[in-house]
């Protein structure tokens, strides 16, 4: 483009300069075509040369317009943002249901965090649990106990497995009044007349001291009484022996072992029996109160 607009350019400049040029030099003979053909080319490089610095002016000029006409390149536009990818929840986002426990071993369910705490029910193997508490220590775990519903029971860990929200289980309080209680001895005790007297020891494993308790014995048969009418249970409030015929204390503490001792009648034969402790934190059988059986032969 530049090159067509030079010729254009050298075009005019000759038509305008070589009439001038002519006038000067006089026209040239119309007998002489030659001489004019040569003529007009002399003059023609005459006039290209003398026109040579305004053409690079020219030039110069045009370029220099071209160059800043030329519209700028768009500013570089920043890359795309990144595109916002949505995870699914995974398990551990998702808020975890409530404790649950199952055992590998069929296991017992007890009163307490305990194994002298008696067997109040089980979890076997394939069952599930819910877990409402654990002890201090977090090896036994308060749970419902399935074989009572709407009862709770102590489940060793040995054998278990907790999924679930374990964040929520908090320490619970083992039962404030518990003991234990087995039949002990048999003899006959001068100072009740000699007559037959059955000893239990019972050990206080409960969070509170015992002041007050009784007992009584029952055929295992029918539940009637075996009580001897004679001699009726009257050490209500010191009822804690430290041998099956010695004088009875008012509390057994926390820890503490100690004996109970009873009058019952004594059958012709062997009589499978059942007797029936109560022990109380208060004096006459008052505050809380436990109870507990053994089984035993008179």
């Amino acid at each position: 483009m530049r090159t067509a607009a030079f010729f254009k350019l050298i075009l005019v400049i000759v038509m305008v300069w070589a009439p001038a040029a002519a006038c000067k030099i006089g026209a040239p003979p119309a007998t002489q075509p030659a001489l004019q053909v040569e003529t007009a080319v002399a003059q023609t490089l005459m006039a290209q040369q003398a026109l040579t610095p305004l053409v690079t002016q020219v030039m110069v000029v045009v370029t220099a317009t071209t160059e800043d006409t030329i519209p700028p390149l768009p500013p570089t536009e920043p890359p795309p943002p990144a595109p916002v990818v949505e995870v699914p929840p995974s398990a551990t986002d998702t808020p975890p249901g409530p404790p649950m426990i199952s055992v590998t071993v069929d296991t017992n369910c007890r009163y307490g965090p305990a194994p002298e705490y008696h067997n109040v029910g089980s979890l076997l193997l394939g069952q599930t649990a819910q877990v409402y508490g654990k002890n201090s220590r977090g090896d036994w775990w308060y749970i419902e106990n399935l074989k009572r519903p709407g009862e709770k029971c102590w489940l060793w860990g040995q054998y278990a497995t907790i999924v679930g929200d374990q964040a929520a289980i908090a320490v619970a309080t083992p039962p404030p009044v518990y003991f234990t209680v087995s039949y002990s001895s048999h003899a006959d005790c001068e100072g009740l007349g000699g007559v037959d007297t059955f000893a239990f020891s019972v050990r206080n494993i409960g969070t509170l001291p015992l002041e007050s308790g009784t007992v009584s014995v029952v055929r295992k048969s029918d539940g009637s009484s075996m009580m001897n009418a004679g001699f009726p249970f009257t050490g209500i409030n010191a009822p804690f022996r430290p041998g099956i015929c010695a004088g009875g204390s008012g509390v057994l503490a926390v820890g503490e072992q100690a004996l109970i001792s009873v009058v019952a009648e004594t059958p012709f034969e062997s009589t499978p029996a059942r007797a029936i402790i109560r022990l109380c934190t208060q004096d006459g059988l008052g505050g809380t109160c436990y109870e507990r059986t053994v089984d035993f032969t008179i």
